[in-house]
């Protein structure tokens, strides 16, 4: 009985060993003969991806710490290239794109072939060299070159592998994608990003379909944010998605770019990249053959190291202020009547003893918000105007340093200050005004002044008076100090500049004229300066002579708050001014304030206690279709002084114009001090 159970133990195990056997060989020939070539390639296509992800970038402060350009996380949609089949990739693709549309987010869609609602095919481009170039890129033979925009598309339809079924919108959703990959010749490791900043809802319709969507992956981002919006626009600047040429240019920095990184692009991002830009770090992950993550190496992953941080110069509320008050005085000169083209213009406020710069405000602005993700073509195109004119309203120029005008009758506290140095005029030096220069009569003045002196000659801003200054002293001299203050070259300042034209003998071709000194020593002519480099220059004027470089960043923190760079204030160079000479010019602008033109706009203001200096100018442009420009300088308080203030309307007709702005601003400025003040004494006492 014994033997026979080991025999019937030994039968069963004999079965089980066949059965097994059995499963194994069959398992074995499905895989390698059966589905040997699927399951080879999903073997390959297994792999090692590393990630690049972007550090945010340094935080940008107002001096009073407030944040003025900052992060947020967002989502990106990324997309790497597979080694599928062209049915499988194009409805892949197709699906992804019906995602982000159906969502209304923003693709990324550089395919240069337009389709209209009635299915017209045309190209966007405005260049024949740039069609050529783009069709000799995607394969297109000598032969082809002449293809129209609707053959190219079929051709790539064709070479894409689109079905038939698809419509014509579809497979140019799918086309737009398509040509990245070939574009960028990116492989697995190198991603494509397509979408930036998507919403939470897409992310998780995109992550429900993910099984079908063959390389999409939804990837963290930081995204720029500028929480105020329009607010110091201008001199912030703003980044965003590096370009081609960036990149090139990049590409040998140790800062690691990839084509997904974001760069500063203008103002202070782009002028304080290396130290905004973090370390770039690094992710390890395995993916599968439609390239779905599958796990990270977590032991080689390396973080990403944000940016050092930026203190600016600029005081928040005062510049918001500022702002404030050019944008609403433009806003009423149009409204009113009073200068109906006034659209645009500067305010620069700047420390009379250190150069720092308090406040710069251009308009009109844009909010740099826009900039962060992909931005359409209807607001760039609202945004950047394309026009070389300096009258011509720009929203994304910086009026304060790139817009360089004749600044009038600004002008004529320096040109006082030269004639008193050089002895060309004294305290007591008279010319008599009657209308017209007595040595070229076309030359005018506004007023009929009799015999005036220099003081005066400020106060009702005689031209007669400057006229034979200039005249007597000779443009060498008037260039000479010109350039000590700065004028007609560039500030020195972080963000980009123009340097502006002072008028001359080496910026006139033909030969130098006594008309042309006349027109020079009342601020026309060749001359034409930045509301910046007239803000410096009324600051060296106000402080004594010390020609400072003005500066936006004050103090550059680590990740640690650790101080890496503290800025000191520089000397340019030193103006030797008599102090007699600097009480005379100084007496004529408070008098501008008190007794002169605009002496409305200052009425109730503490003359007494604190004072202003100003000076005005009507500057003409020298176009009869294009209105005066209205410029305001001046600086306070007037014994003391601390800062220096600039004001350009352009278009503003008169001068009378630009004053209002100033006095806004120096309200607001000594408001925002008493209330500092008093917080700093509340702070102290016990």
């Amino acid at each position: 009985m014994i033997i026979r159970n080991e025999k019937i133990r030994y039968v069963f195990l004999k079965i089980l060993i066949i059965v097994i056997s059995g499963i194994f060989i069959f398992r074995l020939a499905d895989l390698q003969l059966v589905n040997g070539e699927k399951y080879r390639k999903i073997a390959d296509n297994n792999m090692i991806k590393q990630v690049e992800t972007e550090a945010p970038r340094g935080m940008i402060y107002s001096s009073d710490m407030q944040i003025l350009a900052s992060n947020r996380i967002g989502y990106a949609v990324d997309l790497s290239f597979m080694s599928v089949e062209d049915g499988v990739l194009n409805a892949s693709l197709l699906k992804l794109s019906t995602i982000l549309l159906n969502h209304q987010e923003k693709i990324d869609d550089t395919f240069p072939i337009i389709i209209d609602s009635e299915e017209n095919f045309t190209f966007s481009f405005n260049d024949a060299g740039l069609e050529e170039s783009w069709k000799k890129n995607n394969g297109f033979t000598n032969e082809q070159l002449g293809l129209s925009a609707k053959e190219c598309f079929d051709f790539l339809r064709v070479d894409y592998g689109i079905a038939p079924e698809y419509t014509i919108q579809e497979a140019r959703q799918i086309i737009v994608f398509r040509e990245k990959f070939r574009d960028q010749s990116y492989s697995s490791w190198d991603p494509i990003r397509v979408a930036t900043d998507i919403n939470r809802d897409t992310v998780y319709e995109i992550d429900a379909n993910k099984e079908s969507l063959v390389g999409v992956s939804i990837v963290d981002e930081p995204v720029r944010s500028y929480p105020f919006g329009t607010t110091a626009a201008h001199l912030l600047g703003y980044a965003g998605k590096i370009n081609a040429e960036e990149y090139v240019k990049e590409s040998n920095s140790d800062k690691n770019y990839s084509l997904n990184s974001t760069i500063g692009k203008t103002g202070l991002e782009v002028a304080f990249e290396k130290d905004l830009r973090g370390e770039t770090g690094k992710e390890t992950t395995i993916i599968d053959y439609q390239g779905r993550p599958q796990y990270d190496i977590m032991n080689t992953n390396v973080p990403a190291v944000p940016g050092n941080n930026i203190v600016t110069t600029v005081d928040l509320k005062f510049q918001q202020a500022v702002e404030k008050a050019l944008q609403d005085q433009i806003d009423t000169l149009q409204s009113s009547g009073a200068a109906p083209k006034a659209a645009s213009g500067a305010a620069v406020v700047v420390d009379v003893n250190t150069g720092a710069v308090l406040a710069m405000a251009s308009v009109p602005t844009y909010d740099p918000n826009l900039f962060t993700t992909t931005i359409s073509d209807e607001v760039w195109n609202s945004l950047n105007v394309p026009s070389d004119d300096p009258v011509f309203p720009r929203p994304l120029y910086n009026n304060s340093t790139l817009t360089a005008l004749q600044p009038g009758s600004t002008f004529k506290p320096l040109m006082a200050i030269a004639g008193l140095e050089t002895g060309t005029i004294t305290k007591d030096t008279t010319y008599f005004c009657n209308g017209t220069d007595p040595h070229i009569p076309t030359f005018t003045c506004l007023g009929y002044h009799g015999n005036i002196g220099v003081v005066n000659a400020l106060r009702d801003s005689c031209n007669v008076f400057f006229y034979e200054t200039g005249y007597n002293m000779g443009i060498d001299s008037i260039v000479n100090y010109s350039e000590q203050f700065g004028l007609g070259n560039p500030t020195g300042i972080e963000i980009y500049e123009t340097q502006g034209t002072l008028g001359g003998r080496d910026n006139k071709t033909d030969e130098w004229s006594d008309a042309d000194t006349l027109n020079t020593s009342i601020g026309q002519g060749g001359s034409s300066f930045t509301p910046l480099q007239m803000a410096n220059y009324i600051a060296t004027l106000a402080n004594g002579g010390s020609h400072y470089q003005p500066y936006l960043v004050e103090k550059i923190l680590n990740t640690k708050d650790a101080v890496v760079f503290d800025h000191q204030p520089k000397v340019i160079n030193k103006i030797n001014i008599d102090p007699d000479t600097l009480d005379l010019v100084k007496t004529g602008m408070k008098k501008v304030a008190t007794d002169g033109f605009i002496a409305s706009s200052f009425y109730g203001f503490d003359h007494e206690n604190i004072g202003i200096g100003a000076k005005t100018g009507t500057a003409e442009y020298g176009n009869n279709s294009v209105e005066n420009t209205s410029w305001f300088v001046g600086f306070t308080p007037y014994e003391v002084p601390e800062i220096a203030i600039s004001v350009m309307i352009i278009q503003g007709e008169t001068s009378a114009n630009a004053a209002p702005v100033a006095r806004d601003i120096v309200d607001a400025y000594y408001a925002l001090k008493s209330m500092d003040d008093s917080n700093n004494a509340k702070e102290v006492t016990p």
